[in-house]
């Protein structure tokens, strides 16, 4: 955050979120999970609704090795 502020002025500003292993998984979603968010931008935290800054619509023709592949990076990553 910003220590005076956010100079935008927005109260709320949106973040995206964190994607670093929680638990050993992926910003703590299985496989299955991450997948879905990637193509459908489910948002597990809060059930009904999309995530707001979530390019789904980008990731959702992604094939399953490329989703794969990018699940299996970031399970390498410190948490």
């Amino acid at each position: 955050m910003f220590p005076f502020g956010d100079p935008t002025g927005v109260e709320n500003p949106i973040r995206s979120r964190n994607l670093r292993p929680e638990n050993g998984l992926p910003a703590g979603l299985t496989l299955n999970q991450f997948m879905n968010v990637m193509r459908n931008g489910t948002d597990y935290d809060h059930p009904g609704r999309l995530l707001p800054v979530m390019q789904w619509p980008i990731f959702q023709n992604m094939t399953d090795p490329d989703l794969l592949a990018i699940y299996e990076y970031l399970s390498t990553l410190p948490p």
